[in-house]
């Protein structure tokens, strides 16, 4: 009978390249089917539980390509926060195009004199700004019917505060002639 030989046993994969993903990363079931995907046939190997785990290959562009899909979803993941929070220069534009538009609106159908009437008149009697303002903002309200809700009645008095604050800028000294409290209009800091 004859010897009997084994062949040699085949050398096992060395996971030498790692890839670094955090604790919170290592969640996402995509991480783990990026991996199996470019690890291919030879697959991939984890190490560590917190604050990182290593994603091990064997060949360095494996891990490169792993790296780069990662980074790419990460900055895809920031693009969509940065997308749910609104621009600070959008809402200044836009809080400056609603005021224009009530100025506007004011001086082309006259009721800015009466806006800023009833806010003298007001002012006289009490030295608060807010209820003056109210009492603006009614006459928008008494002009425009569908602002009679909540969000309309606030709209009414951020229109009265913008053409308040236009008449105030060129008629100071008339504006508060007589009136009571402090002299300047505090709701709206950036006119000046």
């Amino acid at each position: 009978m004859g010897r009997i030989t084994r062949s040699p046993p085949k050398p096992k994969p060395k996971f030498v390249h790692e890839m670094r993903v955090s604790a919170v990363d290592a969640d996402e079931p995509w991480i783990w089917e990026e991996a199996a995907h470019i690890g291919g046939l030879m697959g991939y190997k984890r190490r560590g539980r917190w604050p990182s785990i290593a994603v091990l290959f064997d060949t360095p562009e494996k891990a490169e390509e792993f790296r780069r899909r990662k980074e790419l979803w990460q900055r895809e993941r920031e693009a969509a926060r940065n997308r749910l929070r609104p621009c600070p220069i959008a809402l200044k534009y836009e809080a400056a195009a609603l005021g224009l538009h009530a100025v506007v609106w004011g001086l082309s159908t006259g009721i800015i004199r009466d806006v800023v009437q009833a806010y003298r008149r007001a002012r006289y009697d009490c030295s608060s700004h807010g209820v003056a303002n109210f009492a603006a903002a009614l006459v928008i309200v008494e002009r425009c019917r569908w602002l009679d809700t909540d969000a309309g009645r606030d709209r009414a008095r951020n229109m009265a505060e913008h053409m308040l604050v236009y008449i105030e800028k060129r008629h100071r000294d008339w504006f508060w002639r007589g009136l009571e409290g402090e002299h300047h209009l505090y709701a709206f800091q950036f006119h000046k």
